[in-house]
């Protein structure tokens, strides 16, 4: 949401529960505070959808603790995210970025928050198992730096003075491990998806003082989205060659 409008408020709604429709879940009641969500636009949309609604007694958010509870543990992860980014690198992370740091908060909390069944709240919501389809090496630290493939040289490679990116979370529109990247130079955020990460703001000193880093080579060797999925290709078809399943 861009702001808190009732028409920001159904636009949410809307997308939500497009969302959960896509995990197979269809969304028939909403236990909410006042406000926007008395208003008749969303009401009507309510209905429109033959759903219900019970609210929250007035000033009194404690009756839907569960949701607030979950709003300041984000809150707290997005902030420490935020300040050990801004820390490392003032030069390229500030407060401005708090709405990334909110939504990349919300990314792990719902992949990596476990229950006391191992269960992360992606799983407990959609009643599907994650363990196929989360890859720990995709995960990334907010905040850093990233450099994105030059393909407009004759030879394509990354160069740490040309591609320097800030990770800021994934897309939501692409697959899973294709990351969101914003230009400190131009302001322009991205998806990008041939990226190699530096989680540990090892190469800044280097660009500080216009160097190409000592571990700029092990970085690219090792932190690399397209060396990665280059290695997982080259493991099937070695599964493959030997008779294996794919």
């Amino acid at each position: 949401m861009t702001s808190c409008s009732g028409a920001e408020a159904l636009r949410a709604k809307q997308e939500f529960e497009a969302w959960s429709a896509s995990h197979g879940i269809q969304i028939s009641h909403y236990h909410a505070d006042n406000g926007r969500f008395a208003e008749a636009v969303f009401k009507d949309d309510l209905r429109l959808n033959a759903q219900s609604i019970a609210f929250c007694g007035v000033n009194a958010h404690h009756q839907n603790g569960i949701v607030e509870r979950q709003n300041r543990s984000i809150t707290e992860s997005a902030r420490t995210m935020l300040l050990h980014a801004e820390r490392l690198w003032p030069e390229g992370v500030s407060p401005l970025l708090w709405p990334f740091a909110l939504k990349y908060a919300v990314h792990i909390h719902n992949h990596f928050s476990l229950n006391d069944k191992g269960l992360s709240p992606l799983e407990q919501f959609t009643g599907h198992s994650l363990l196929d389809d989360v890859d720990l090496t995709d995960f990334h630290t907010f905040g850093s730096p990233c450099y994105v493939l030059d393909a407009a040289q004759h030879v394509p490679k990354w160069d740490p003075r040309s591609s320097l990116q800030i990770f800021v979370g994934f897309s939501a529109l692409h697959a899973r491990n294709v990351a969101m990247v914003l230009s400190p130079f131009s302001g322009l955020v991205s998806p990008q998806y041939h990226v190699t990460f530096d989680d540990h703001f090892q190469t800044l000193n280097g660009l500080r003082d216009t160097t190409v880093p000592e571990s700029w080579k092990d970085i690219c060797i090792h932190n690399s989205t397209r060396l990665k999925v280059e290695e997982r290709f080259s493991q099937s078809s070695n599964i493959t060659e030997s008779g294996g399943e794919a």
